[in-house]
């Protein structure tokens, strides 16, 4: 750890170089990742927060989205993002932050906004359950 941290190393929550230089950030986590379970980068995430002035500020560069039933890079039975990297040149290139990141089942019976942190994808209580136009943000 010694040798590589400081070349490869994670761990670090002082982002101010990267989102002074205008860094943008966008993590997805599979919430039933198998290999990276995802208690780790959402500590890392309040990590940042608590260094860099709360979630309001932290927002400005980075957004963290769980993906329900998503295992590690993909696969399981949640709804996977697609245009993650779309969303993020949108956000660099045109200062378009991403509100939500659409993803869809990898057999397309299901679609959903995946919600940036601190909200989450919730059903309205009305509308097909299977699209993700019958689901709102909302705070957890």
């Amino acid at each position: 750890m010694r040798e590589y941290d400081r070349v490869i190393g994670t761990s670090d929550s002082n982002l101010s170089d990267f989102r002074r230089a205008g860094g943008k950030l966008i993590t997805v986590v599979g919430t039933a990742d198998q290999l990276i379970p995802p208690g780790g980068t959402l500590a890392y995430r309040e990590q940042v927060e608590r260094r860099m002035g709360g979630a309001a500020r932290v927002n400005d560069f980075y957004r963290l989205f769980l993906a329900p039933g998503v295992q590690h890079c993909g696969g399981g039975a949640g709804a996977q993002p697609v245009g993650a990297l779309r969303a993020l040149v949108d956000w660099v290139e045109h200062g378009k932050a991403p509100a939500t990141l659409a993803a869809t089942t990898l057999d397309g019976s299901a679609s959903r906004d995946l919600c940036p942190l601190p909200q989450r994808s919730r059903y309205t209580g009305h509308g097909d359950p299977a699209l993700a136009s019958s689901y709102r943000c909302t705070r957890f």
